[in-house]
């Protein structure tokens, strides 16, 4: 377990921790905008609650 400030900083750390074939779960509200975690840890660009990059 980790505690972290921000989505780009919690992608960066599973970055660095997930191996192939780990599995990911993540749950908040929408306002946690926990996509953009799913979507840097799968390379698609990060957008922002607008759907904007």
């Amino acid at each position: 377990m980790a505690m972290v400030g921000d989505n780009k900083t919690a992608a960066a750390f599973l970055h660095t921790v997930l191996q192939s074939g780990d599995k990911v779960l993540a749950k908040a509200s929408r306002g946690g905008q926990l996509w953009q975690i799913a979507q840097s840890l799968t390379g698609q660009p990060v957008t922002d609650l607008s759907g904007r990059h």
